[in-house]
């Protein structure tokens, strides 16, 4: 038996009537946010959305969104989170670190979702990043926010989410005078900030040539993964090419720990590792170059280049402590 979902989107205009271009604009972007929603949430999952015909009162459309493989109470959880990121809520850049805005919408988000007796297991945490940060989700709203702007007769945006039963289960609404902060082009910064790993890795394939940037190549006893980076060390690279650390003659009988940067951007909406840099060299076989800082754990991600550095948000939560 196939769960259904409405939405049912009022544009609170003064007949029961609409301009087609305005209409057409929002409907177009209203499928195209709802099927990126789905692939977020339910990607293993057959959603069907569907247009019923407009009733009467202001005018309004209705979409039936229809599953086989999902229960009622998962295709309700939908409904009402694209009932949400179709209207009031705005695009937040989850990839910048600490960030306090996003964090007050997520608990903000999760008490929503406690009223709808859901959990948070109903939108994991990675998935609400996603959707936080769409960037397709946003530029449709904006297409959409557009469109009902520059219509004068809409005074409101509002999202109605019923269940099968036809049984109300959210509403949100925009006013017109907020409709501009929803039509705000946001530039995505493609950089992010680097992250920081320990490794304790064999080394493959050293970089023998004094002058060259090409990357050694090794793997990670514990996760065994295969990482190639550039030595950012300057002392360690200094003592290595004076002879200080002799290898062994088969590869892969060397073993070294470091401490390596790894440079990230955004490249069609992924993020993609730019480069990797051995920031610090703290053993090489038996020799021992520096002790490793307290805190550091092998393949635990820091954001920090220097473990024993105080960040600003550290600094100010100690002294308000």
């Amino acid at each position: 038996m196939a769960d259904i979902c409405y939405i049912e989107n009022h544009y609170g205009v003064s007949k029961h009537e609409i301009l087609a271009e305005t209409r057409n604009t929002v409907c177009v972007a209203n499928i195209a946010i709802l099927n990126e929603i789905i692939k977020i949430i339910e990607p293993q999952s057959l959603v069907r959305i569907y247009l019923l015909p407009p009733r009467e009162g202001s005018y309004q459309d209705v979409i039936k969104l229809i599953t086989d493989n999902v229960t009622a109470e998962r295709i309700t959880a939908l409904c009402a989170i694209a009932g949400l990121f179709l209207g009031v809520i705005t695009y937040v850049d989850t990839r910048k670190i600490n960030n306090i805005d996003y964090e007050n919408k997520q608990l903000e988000f999760i008490e929503h979702m406690k009223t709808l007796g859901l959990t948070e297991d109903d939108l994991p945490s990675d998935s609400m990043k996603k959707l936080y940060n769409n960037i397709v989700v946003h530029k449709e709203k904006v297409k959409r926010y557009k469109a009902l702007l520059k219509d004068k007769d809409v005074k409101t945006d509002t999202n109605i989410v019923k269940t099968s039963d036809f049984i109300q289960v959210q509403e949100a609404e925009v006013k017109r005078p907020d409709f501009p902060k929803y039509t705000i082009d946001i530039i995505q910064d493609k950089k992010l900030e680097p992250i920081y790993k320990l490794h304790q890795v064999k080394i493959d394939a050293p970089v023998i040539t004094k002058d060259s940037d090409a990357m050694w190549r090794t793997r990670d006893i514990h996760t065994k993964e295969h990482i190639s980076f550039h030595i950012a060390d300057e002392t360690f690279k200094e003592n290595f090419f004076a002879g200080k650390y002799p290898l062994k003659e088969k590869s892969g009988d060397d073993i070294m720990i470091v401490h390596i940067e790894y440079l990230r951007e955004f490249k069609d909406e992924e993020e993609v590792i730019t480069r990797r840099n051995a920031v610090a060299v703290y053993q090489i076989n038996e020799h021992k170059i520096a002790e490793i800082p307290a805190g550091l754990e092998f393949n635990n991600i820091s954001y920090k280049k220097d473990p024993n550095q105080i960040t600003i948000d550290e600094y100010i939560q100690g002294a308000i402590n």
